[in-house]
């Protein structure tokens, strides 16, 4: 039997298109959630859609919640699915209402607040950077009297470095948290700054184990490439996998999952 697969956000970028296509590909019947009027879909994009639901708001989880479930009166889903980072909470609190497999919201909120993310790998025994969730300068200012400079502050459910800031000092530091306008309402995540290299670990994992992986380096680093726009930053991915190299981060990313 064709699997109905609820697709949120194949309109945000065109690389999407790419997971609509793949969906299509395996055989399954595909209905997006996007907020373009359908009119205006790419060609590429609409060639893969079997139904499309506009929306007003694809950050608001409730919209995308009743969007699904008028969706499923038409035809019952099976499930729902995301590529986009920004929607993984929605889409998992979505797929929750309706006992759809796949992330749970608690898991999903976990990958998307930094601060959280951290105290559970802690809890696991996996070292981090230390950090806290910040909502003043004053708590901010406390816990780098804590851990010293340089830091780092972000917004808890950031992405790709944007609106992220280095404090080398107490001034700096005031300066990131006004121009991230921290508050009760908007907390931060404030960290220790840890030089290093970047890079991606990446996997396709079933039940736990670990049935393919990818690693991948990152030049410069995020931070300084999304701080100076002249740079153009490069990402290297091997082929060599299995040498020793690897073996420490192979490692840390199995204790992680």
């Amino acid at each position: 039997m064709t699997r109905h697969v609820v697709f949120v956000g194949p309109d945000v970028f065109d690389v999407y298109q790419e997971f609509a296509r793949g969906l299509k590909e395996v055989g399954a019947r595909v209905t997006g959630i996007g907020h373009t009027p359908p009119q205006r879909l790419p060609p590429a994009l609409g060639q893969w859609l079997d139904g499309y639901h506009r929306i007003t708001s694809l950050l608001d989880a409730a919209e995308i919640l009743e969007a699904v479930r008028s969706i499923d009166r038409e035809r019952s889903v099976e499930l729902v699915e995301t590529a986009d980072e920004s929607l993984v909470l929605a889409t998992a609190e979505a797929r929750e209402a309706l006992s759809l497999p796949g992330i749970s919201a608690h898991t999903a909120r976990l990958c998307r607040d930094k601060t959280a993310m951290k105290e559970a790998l802690r809890q696991a025994g996996v070292p981090c950077a230390r950090s806290t969730a910040v909502s003043s300068a004053e708590e901010a200012l406390r816990f780098a009297e804590e851990v010293g400079y340089p830091l780092v502050l972000k917004p808890r459910a950031g992405l790709g470095a944007l609106h992220t800031y280095r404090a080398n000092d107490h001034t700096e530091l005031e300066e990131a948290v006004r121009r991230l306008e921290v508050s009760a309402e908007r907390p931060a995540a404030l960290e220790e700054y840890i030089e290093g290299h970047e890079g991606f670990w990446d996997t396709l994992t079933v039940d736990g184990e670990v049935q393919h992986e990818f690693i991948s380096h990152y030049y410069p680093t995020v931070l300084a490439a999304m701080q100076d726009r002249s740079i153009a930053p490069q990402i290297a991915v091997t082929n060599r996998i299995d040498a020793p190299g690897y073996d420490e981060l192979k490692t840390m990313g199995r204790k992680v999952l």
